[in-house]
């Protein structure tokens, strides 16, 4: 199991340090923002605010001086035409007409001027807009008028028939009155383009976002710099906060109310422009900060790397061990630190455990040798005894020559399966030995045993325990065979992928019962012990890579199946030697 990398818990702690750094300087920097810029803008705000009102006063002004103006140039008029008894009305038409249309060339921005007398009827100088002011204009502002008692009044920001774009236009009136007679004349208005206030607001620009308001009492828009915003409800707190939440933003907030367009100013610049109008210096130390930060993560990085470097090439050495590389060493410093004493450890623990392996290791071979060599010198005495009874039978019943040639024959046997002090033989020896085991036999028992050797070319070299098919063969002739004639003993060897040996030894005997065959290899049988030797020796040899099995049937026979890996004999086999 990957321990977790100590490396990127170090850089992590260094990141998150130089992190919350940055944090602190960037909150000194908000601060500095806050306490140097804002009082400097909010100063230009309330300039601008001011400024612009005096404007726009001024502007009103300038109407109401025009109104003033077309007022005596009509007093200036014969009371004759201004008030004709009969047959005069289209000199009365003509003259204001022409008043109307002078002033308003004497005064720039001046939109439109236009006057009801007291039958009613508009005057002009246009008489598309006569028409239109005498259907729709509301006479309410003659009565605004009437209670002013002649004073120039401003409405403000109102809604006439023909202004531009239907925006809301400055709008001023009085009440004329003849000055010889005092008789009333009518109502005179005038009113501003309304590009003299986008004007005007263009002159009092701070910074680009900026917003220009102006509302009436209930808060909805007669003018702004936003044309989309007209004649819609401002949704802005009112109060004196610094800062206030509109239209999804946060904005710098100035109020102030104009007199004499009877609505409140309202000037907005969002809140990021604090950051971009501290200048030069505000994105200095924001260059810094990032510059110092990439530097300062570098560094942190570079010197975890460092600083980490043994411990990362110890905790790789672990690792390879721990895949089971025992040759892996850490490399060793010359400094004295604590990471190099502990890799000189790690090493010195390695070599002894190394050591202890290779003894344990050695231990384990010669125990193997000694056993194996226990379990075949235990099947060689057993075939021996048998082998001097023989002869000692023939020599009574005076056999002489039969005795001798079954000494011979058992001379030979021993001299092959002694096998020059060899554990592991090749499949071809032990079959000669099993070739040599049925010659003696054949001397030694009344009963004829018929048999075949049959083995695979390539499995004829594989290597194999010595004395593992003689003790199968030898269980068969002793135990499966009571009958005078007619038996039979077949071995096969066969090979399967080059390693995969499969050994059967088949009989046409009396049989045996499963459970008693698990009893012969468990050893707890007498007379059977040859098969529990071939068990062990496997399971010494193999490990778990053999098997043996008996398929077996009352009266007609038993096979003995043996399949093991010869890759297992061969490594093995290489260490007895």
């Amino acid at each position: 199991m990957k321990s977790k990398s100590f490396h990127k818990k170090l850089t992590a702690s260094y990141i998150y340090l130089l992190a919350a750094l940055a944090a602190i300087m960037l909150l000194g920097f908000v601060l500095t923002v806050w306490f140097s810029v804002l009082p400097s803008m909010r100063i230009t705000m309330q300039s601008k605010t001011n400024e612009l009102s005096n404007r726009l006063d001024e502007q009103c002004s300038y109407l109401m001086t025009a109104v003033d103006s077309a007022f005596l140039s009509l007093n200036n008029l014969d009371s004759s035409v201004l008030f004709p008894e009969s047959g005069g009305s289209l000199q009365k038409y003509n003259s204001i007409n022409n008043v109307l249309y002078l002033t308003r060339q004497m005064y720039d921005g001046v939109l439109m001027m236009f006057l009801f007398d007291t039958d009613g009827i508009v005057y002009a100088d246009n008489s598309l807009l006569e028409a239109e002011l005498g259907s729709s204009f509301d006479s309410e502002y003659h009565n605004v008028l009437e209670d002013k008692r002649g004073k120039t009044y401003s409405f403000g920001l109102r809604e006439l028939p023909l202004s531009e774009e239907g925006e809301p236009v400055l709008l001023v009136g009085k009440m004329l009155r003849y000055i010889d007679n005092i008789r009333k004349i009518g109502y005179i208005y005038a009113c501003a383009e309304s590009s003299t206030l986008q004007k005007l607001y263009e002159e009092q620009m701070i910074c680009a976002g900026q917003r220009i308001y102006l509302c009436d009492e209930n808060g909805t828009v007669l003018s702004s710099t936003e044309s989309d915003a007209l004649g819609t409800s401002l949704d802005i707190s009112y109060n004196d906060r610094v800062l206030d939440w509109f239209d999804g933003n946060l904005w710098l907030c100035q109020r102030k109310v104009v007199e004499s367009l009877h609505a409140e100013l309202i000037l907005l610049i969002p809140a990021l422009e604090l950051y971009k109008s501290s200048g030069i210096s505000a994105i200095a130390v924001l260059a810094a900060l990032l510059i110092g930060l990439a530097v300062a993560m570098v560094q942190a990085g570079s010197i975890t790397k460092r600083t980490l470097a043994p411990l990362t090439a110890l905790t790789n050495t672990a690792n390879e061990i721990n895949e089971g590389n025992m040759q892996v060493r850490c490399d060793e410093s010359s400094e004295s630190t604590e990471i190099a004493v502990l890799s000189k450890s790690f090493n010195s623990m390695l070599d002894r455990i190394e050591q202890l392996i290779s003894r344990l290791d050695t231990v384990h071979r010669e125990k193997l040798r000694t056993e194996l060599a226990v379990q075949q010198n235990k099947i060689q005495p057993h075939f021996l005894y048998n082998v001097l009874n023989t002869i000692s039978a023939m020599c009574e019943m005076e056999q002489g020559e039969d005795a001798s040639r079954i000494s011979h024959m058992a001379a030979e046997y021993y001299r092959s399966v002694l096998s020059d002090g060899q554990d592991i033989v090749s499949i071809e020896q032990e079959l000669e030995h099993v070739q040599l085991y049925f010659d003696i036999t054949s001397h030694s028992r009344s009963d004829k045993i018929e048999y075949t050797l049959c083995c695979e070319p390539e499995a004829a070299r594989l290597p194999i325990p010595k004395m593992t098919i003689q003790p199968l063969v030898e269980n068969a002739v002793k135990h499966a065979f009571f009958r005078p004639g007619g038996n039979k003993l077949d071995v096969s060897v066969s090979v399967r992928g080059g390693q995969e040996v499969t050994i059967i030894v088949a009989d046409n005997g009396v049989g045996m019962d499963t459970a008693h065959f698990e009893e012969v290899l468990s050893g707890r049988c007498e007379g059977h012990f040859g098969l529990y030797s071939v068990r062990r020796c496997m399971e010494l040899l193999c490990g778990g890579q053999y098997s043996i099995e008996a398929i077996s049937e009352k009266m007609k026979g038993t096979e003995i199946i043996l399949r093991y890996n010869a890759g297992c004999i061969s490594a093995n086999g290489r260490e007895h030697d």
